[in-house]
């Protein structure tokens, strides 16, 4: 055999070991990404289970002005009493995640007593800004005009991540303005303020977020409904939690939650946000996780909290369960 067929059989030889190599590969990526549904759709179901367990109602629904409204209220099913109640607004981007998921964090405050109301706002795919946020306010209007769910809604705060504690924020610095209420989706003789706010690394000023003013699909152009070069400053403005400082009737205790290396929402938003609400004579604190990262939850729990750095683990958990359940104490002993 001459050295050119040689040459020959041997590329083809690293040519058919290539192809194999990649066709290992396909397999194996694939059964990767298998396991991966399979194992998001056992953990969806292990945390509805638990939620069952010490829920009061799953998917409770109405409709009002062709508008769907829904949320889950988890609290202890044996214990007595009627337990006050804490607004959980999950993260996502505004257009992802599911208020069907229950984070360890909210398990220790249902065990201390609190009932917990997971709200399904709408995501901004479906309906742009102020529509998440009219559905939160309806929902503690509803919580306090209806009867039979056993829990006391005279004093109500709300806790969110991420987007949720964007919207968290709004809910805390914009009662009372009208265009921010969602008043015909009903139960318009309810209040919707809230007597403290919980927000975890949440975005306070969308301009300081927003990577690409000219992208009308970033979280935040979806979310107001256009590119923001293209927005108005007022439209913009009307949707960030920091130029609303001031605004509506004097916010509540405010108890911000951020991570110094946040690579998704910047630390720096938190310490603007937390100086504002000083300067405006808010209570307001910053607890600052050093080396912490951006906190998922739930479904959107990929990565996260629970492969956080080793050495920061336990000051999350001390931040989300010790410090947050003494925040809600200190609100509803006053």
């Amino acid at each position: 055999m001459d050295a050119e067929a040689i040459a020959k059989k041997k590329e083809e030889a690293i040519a058919k070991k290539k192809e194999e190599d990649e066709k290992k590969k396909a397999a194996k990526e694939a059964e990767s990404a298998k396991k991966a549904v399979e194992l998001a759709a056992a953990a969806e179901s292990k945390q509805r289970a638990e939620a069952e367990s010490t829920t009061s109602g799953l998917d409770v629904q109405w409709d009002v002005e062709g508008v769907g409204v829904s949320l889950d209220i988890w609290r202890q099913k044996k214990a007595g009493g009627t337990p006050k109640v804490v607004l959980w607004l999950h993260g996502g981007g505004w257009k992802f995640g599911t208020h069907h998921t229950m984070p360890s964090f909210l398990r220790s405050l249902v065990e201390a007593g609190y009932a917990i109301a997971s709200v399904g706002y709408r995501k901004s795919g479906t309906a742009k800004f102020p529509a998440c946020l009219h559905d939160c306010k309806t929902v503690l209007r509803w919580l306090r005009s209806t009867d039979g769910h056993g829990l006391d809604t005279k004093s109500i705060t709300v806790i969110g991540n991420s987007a949720g504690g964007h919207l968290a924020a709004l809910l805390g610095v914009t009662a009372g303005i009208e265009e921010l209420e969602g008043g015909e989706l009903g139960f318009r003789e309810a209040s919707s303020t809230v007597a403290g706010v919980v927000s975890i690394a949440g975005v306070y000023d969308l301009n300081g977020t927003c990577l690409d003013r000219e992208n009308g699909k970033t979280c935040e152009g979806v979310l107001l409904g256009g590119p923001l070069n293209s927005l108005e400053d007022a439209v913009i403005a009307s949707a960030n939690p920091i130029d609303q400082v001031g605004k509506g009737e004097p916010a509540p205790p405010v108890l911000l939650i951020h991570g110094n290396e946040d690579e998704e929402v910047p630390y720096e938003q938190s310490e603007v946000f937390c100086k504002a609400l000083l300067e405006s004579g808010v209570d307001a604190s910053l607890v600052t996780i050093p080396r912490g990262r951006h906190p998922l939850f739930g479904n959107m729990a990929k990565r996260g909290l629970e492969v956080e750095r080793e050495e920061v683990r336990d000051v999350w958990k001390e931040a989300l369960e010790t410090r947050i359940l003494s925040f809600l104490d200190s609100i509803n002993t006053v």
